[in-house]
């Protein structure tokens, strides 16, 4: 997948660009299950990590966000 599609992800969305996201938040420390949907589990798991890098807690994916998962 081209990770630019990951931008804009959020609750609700159910495809393969949420695995790859919860896939990137599991190499971060978040346990959470890779099942494709961008769920509760997965927006708190997003959240936390965008807290702990010191960005707003949105629960949506957005350029710097995704540059932080994918350690740029």
């Amino acid at each position: 997948l081209h990770r630019q599609t990951l931008v804009g992800l959020k609750l609700g969305d159910k495809n393969e660009e949420e695995r790859e996201l919860q896939q990137l938040l599991r190499t971060h420390g978040q346990d959470i299950p890779i099942d494709g949907i961008f769920n509760k589990i997965t927006e708190k798991a997003l959240k936390d990590f965008l807290q702990a890098q010191k960005f707003y807690p949105s629960g949506q994916v957005d350029e710097n966000s995704l540059r932080k998962l994918i350690g740029l």
